[in-house]
């Protein structure tokens, strides 16, 4: 097959190439900064382990609260979402800015299943920390 093939596929999988845009390239960096450094500071809390749902396995876990988890409850979708964004910026075709909108609406229903999942765990202890801790931004005050 020639290189001509592939990149037919890249067209019908991604759609238009909307053309190299510096100031959606300065933002793709900016984008890919921020979720590299939130990544940098959610992998301090967020093992493996957890991340494999072991605590939920075994009935143990705590409730992550440190860090950027003090901050903000769900530092990892965040991450997901903003990284993601990165990629549309710096590709800019438009499938893949089709993908970083659907994205947003099934993180967010992830984030209301876990949350749901984590109030049944945890109880009072996770609604206060839902009032003092915002789901994607950090809270004012």
């Amino acid at each position: 097959m020639g290189g001509g093939y592939f990149v037919y596929l890249r067209e019908s999988l991604l759609g238009a190439d909307l053309g190299s845009d510096i100031s959606l390239i300065i933002l793709a960096i900016l984008a890919y900064i921020i979720s590299a450094r939130i990544y940098v500071l959610r992998k301090k809390h967020l093992t493996v382990s957890i991340m494999l749902g072991v605590p939920e396995m075994t009935g143990g876990g705590i409730l992550l609260t440190k860090g950027i988890y003090g901050r903000i409850r769900h530092p990892r979708y965040v991450e997901v979402w903003i990284g993601s964004f990165a990629y549309a910026a710096f590709a800019n075709y438009v499938g893949a800015w089709i993908v970083w909108l659907a994205l947003g609406p099934v993180l967010h229903l992830i984030v209301l299943l876990e949350e749901r999942e984590l109030l049944h765990r945890f109880g009072s202890e996770y609604e206060k920390y839902q009032k003092c801790v915002g789901r994607y931004l950090p809270k004012r005050g």
